[in-house]
């Protein structure tokens, strides 16, 4: 068989993630892969009617967004194709400029309705709980993360927000959740990731986002 081409990166979408930190690519996952990823899920996590009839986001173990996901590898070879898929591999080294890559982690997530994030609606950023240095943006320092979604995600599912990295780089560093009331403009300025299932959603670790709930018993969000 020839060789698979690497998937090609929009260069508008690159310069969106070297100015704000984050973008959004749609169709990154071919069909095929993205249907048996998703008849996969259903293996770990209930579909909404499935949740309403166990009694809502208030019972069982996904009463919470910090119950315990399903980590990579996963029991299920559907889930860790899309892991590991080559375009997310081609997109990870598109955006950090190098072919040497490690994946210290993967997890896959299902948000319901009236499922409390918490203190993830807080302005944060990610990599006190992802490493154990300060994030460097020079070629051969950087990490990627990515979110592969499994489902459409529109607002009303609780798409994550963003803020730009360019009104947020001169925070000190070391403050990597931000209040409500030192900096509401950042709250009130925020971008919300939303795109459809098979997209993936790339921002670095010290790009501040944070997470919304949504209230509509018929919608979920699923991504990896």
């Amino acid at each position: 068989m020839p060789p698979v081409s690497p998937l090609p990166l929009d260069p508008e979408l690159k310069a969106r993630w070297d100015t704000d930190g984050w973008c959004v690519v749609p169709g990154a996952i071919p069909p095929a892969e993205l249907a048996a990823a998703q008849d996969a899920v259903h293996r770990y996590f209930p579909t909404p009617s499935e949740m309403a009839e166990l009694g809502g986001a208030a019972a069982g173990q996904w009463h919470t967004w910090d119950a315990p996901w399903p980590e990579f590898p996963f029991h299920s070879a559907r889930l860790n194709a899309v892991v590991l898929h080559d375009n997310v591999v081609d997109l990870a080294e598109a955006f950090l400029g190098t072919p040497d890559l490690a994946c210290y982690m993967g997890i896959v997530t299902a948000k319901y309705a009236c499922q409390a994030s918490g203190y993830n609606q807080l302005l944060h950023a990610d990599y006190p709980n992802h490493m154990l240095v300060v994030p460097r943006h020079e070629l051969g320092y950087q990490q990627v993360e990515f979110f592969v979604y499994l489902t459409d995600v529109t607002t009303e599912d609780g798409a994550t927000k963003f803020v730009s990295w360019q009104k947020t780089k001169d925070i000190p560093i070391e403050r990597h959740t931000l209040n409500y009331v030192d900096y509401a403009a950042l709250y009130d300025d925020s971008s919300d990731a939303a795109a459809p299932a098979g997209s993936v959603v790339a921002y670095r670790p010290d790009v501040y986002h944070r997470s919304t709930d949504h209230t509509d018993p018929a919608r979920y969000r699923v991504m990896i």
